[in-house]
């Protein structure tokens, strides 16, 4: 099929603004917004379920240099819990988020929520809200969970991303088991 070459682009450019606005709605969609009260998601552990429990850590960064030291990129960090169980739930007891310094900032969660298996949560802290940590500063998470199993354990992971203008930037950290 033959399109003449002002028609081809033409269909370029709609395909393209179709594209962005697409993008545009989603990424601005205030139901898109993660709620941290997750009251449906609420879970009452007893010491009588023998569950294993844990702790696991995880960096998050709110800003990072550009090439030069005057040029900063802000983060929106999207927060990763997932199930790797096939079977079983796995439990979240708390979500601590600590400044570089080790001052507690907040904790997400209100109760202990269950998560069903192969099933992952987010946490998004977009780049307007901040992490509440000093300029340049690395935030740190301390998961605590509990599962049924050794090999149920939960798996964390954050990707922080940053856009401005034609260009992106994109890194994930994973999270550490830690041994009280």
């Amino acid at each position: 099929m033959f399109i003449p070459v002002n028609m081809n682009r033409y269909l370029t450019l709609l395909i393209i603004t179709i594209s962005f606005i697409g993008c545009q709605s989603i990424l601005s969609n205030p139901e898109s917004e993660q709620i941290t009260d997750w009251g449906e998601r609420s879970a009452s552990l007893k010491s009588s379920d023998s569950l294993i429990e844990g702790t696991t850590y995880l960096s998050v960064y709110s800003q990072v240099y550009g090439l030069k030291r005057d040029i900063v990129h802000e983060l929106t960090s999207i927060i990763t819990i997932r199930n790797t169980s096939r079977k079983d739930r796995v439990y979240v007891k708390s979500a601590e988020l600590y400044k570089a310094n080790g001052s507690f900032i907040r904790d997400y969660l209100r109760h202990p929520i269950f998560i069903e298996p192969m099933e992952t949560l987010e946490l998004v802290i977009f780049r307007k809200e901040g992490l509440n940590i000093e300029e340049h500063e690395e935030g740190n998470f301390i998961f605590e969970w509990a599962a049924r199993k050794a090999d149920s354990k939960p798996h964390f992971e954050a990707v922080m991303i940053s856009t401005r203008g034609k260009h992106g930037l994109a890194f994930t950290t994973t999270g550490v088991e830690v041994i009280n």
